[in-house]
């Protein structure tokens, strides 16, 4: 009797083994994908709120983020005569089965864990890019991979938005009005210092040149006249020699500080525009969006 039973218990799972083959056999897992995609197989791992892995019948694995999943489902597969297969979907939905829902994502509810783990990067990202962060602080920043991959594209999206430079047009009026103003406002220290030290320089020491300049001129106009043979033919005074001095240096010293001037103020013109674009791109870059 014994040994009947242990043949009857062998029998049983040798059954028992065969139902649950017959029954892997006839289901599969299928990931649908944003792009219009499905992969079929077995999900041998999932990690909540980050990605999902499948491995297909021929062995290859799939690693995809679960922003980039639709749905999961089942779907059962009937053997026909052909060795074809014909299948039938049962749906499962993913957000009672499965803790992969990505956040902002559409249907359903949220992983609480994946939720978290979002919030907690974009406050961390945005730690790292404050509002007034400068362009070259912002080529500094070092962003962990691992935080960037917690972020979808909606959170990505909000903290460009919330931390790009679009006010160009009003720096540009503060620079026309105010030699400098904007720049310091926007940042770009470098043309701010440069707007301000030419400015500068033009307001004090260009009428100087100009007014000595112009001592220069009419002192020599005198001089030619009053120093001339003919003045001294006709008169008895002592020629002791000209006073004039070369007028020259000083328009180029004015005509040097005044160039300069020139194109300080065009770069303050041009500056916020140009600035503006290379911090925002060097944003985008940063938060790889």
């Amino acid at each position: 009797m014994e040994k009947r039973e242990k043949i009857t218990l062998f029998i049983a799972l040798l059954l028992t083994l065969s139902a649950l083959s017959a029954f892997a056999a006839e289901y599969m897992d299928v990931v649908y994908l944003e792009n219009g995609s499905r992969v079929k197989g077995i999900i041998i791992e999932q990690i909540p709120g980050e990605t999902i892995s499948i491995e297909t019948v021929d062995g290859s694995v799939f690693v995809f983020k679960v922003e980039e999943v639709v749905k999961i489902t089942k779907e059962k597969v009937e053997k026909s005569s052909d060795d074809g297969g014909t299948s039938q979907k049962t749906e499962i939905n993913i957000t009672q089965t499965t803790d992969v829902q990505a956040s902002g994502s559409g249907g359903g509810g949220d992983s609480g864990t994946s939720v978290e783990a979002l919030r907690a990067a974009e406050a961390f990202v945005r730690s790292l890019i404050t509002p007034k962060i400068r362009y070259k602080q912002l080529k500094k920043v070092q962003i962990p991979y691992s935080e960037l991959e917690k972020l979808d594209a909606t959170s990505k999206q909000g903290i460009y938005d919330d931390r790009k430079k679009d006010n160009a047009g009003i720096i540009f009026l503060l620079n026309f009005l105010l030699p400098s103003v904007g720049s310091w406002i926007q940042g770009n220290y470098g043309v701010a210092m440069y707007d301000l030290t030419s400015t500068i320089v033009y307001v004090i020491a260009a009428p100087i040149l100009i007014s000595r300049a112009a001592e220069a001129t009419v002192s020599s106009v005198y001089d030619s006249y009053y120093y001339s043979d003919s003045y001294y033919t006709s008169t008895s005074d002592y020629y002791y020699g000209s006073s004039y001095e070369d007028p020259t240096k000083y328009y180029i010293a004015a005509g040097v500080i005044g160039l300069n001037f020139l194109i300080a103020r065009i770069t303050a013109l041009i500056s916020p525009f140009t600035h503006q674009r290379k911090y925002n791109d060097m944003l985008r870059k940063k938060l790889q969006y």
